[in-house]
């Protein structure tokens, strides 16, 4: 099992990011199965958000901007929102983790309404070689950068009392992938 972490290069951030991809041959044209996995590795306890509508292509915080490399050209990136319009962030959305607790922020079987990263879901990569999986988690911005479009007055004061509690980081997680014939 394949897997990388990496912080801003400041101060020990509360939370580490991990992606990892499964043992096993990967295979032109198969999406690389890419999971992720987010870690309290503070000694408090915090709250983290998964991915959320507009997560993924910057439109709203938490930002998880996926992308995928091969050499130096990105070959998959989240595309260009066509709306900015977001749904509500909700108290559900957010995870307590004690020290050491960790979830996946793609996983659709909590309470929340986490979604999964298209970009690495749907990438079939096109040709044999080494390609570079790349996540930038940014927890970090207004509190009007949380907010939805629409939908939001009843969840804010909860919403906004749980913001304090989420590590401010920039993180970013890479996980090298080889792809064969």
């Amino acid at each position: 099992m394949a897997e990388a972490v990496d912080g801003d290069g400041g101060e020990s951030p509360a939370v580490a990011v991990t992606l990892r991809v499964g043992p096993g041959t990967h295979r032109v044209g198969v999406p690389v199965e890419v999971r992720v996995e987010v870690r309290n590795v503070s000694s408090a306890q915090i709250c983290m958000p998964g991915v959320l509508d507009g997560s993924e292509t910057g439109t709203r915080l938490p930002r998880y901007r996926p992308s995928v490399v091969r050499g130096d050209e990105i070959v998959a990136a989240p595309p260009v929102p066509e709306d900015p319009l977001v749904g509500p962030v909700r108290p559900e959305d957010f995870r307590r983790l004690g020290p050491g607790e960790q979830f996946d922020p793609t996983d659709r079987s909590g309470p929340g309404t986490h979604l999964p990263l298209s970009t690495f879901t749907s990438y079939r990569p096109d040709r044999p070689g080494r390609y570079r999986y790349d996540l930038v988690v940014d927890t970090t911005g207004s509190e009007d950068l949380w907010m939805g479009r629409f939908g939001q007055e009843p969840h804010r004061a909860s919403v906004v009392s749980l913001l304090h509690q989420v590590p401010e980081v920039v993180l970013t997680a890479t996980v090298d992938v080889d792809v064969e014939p």
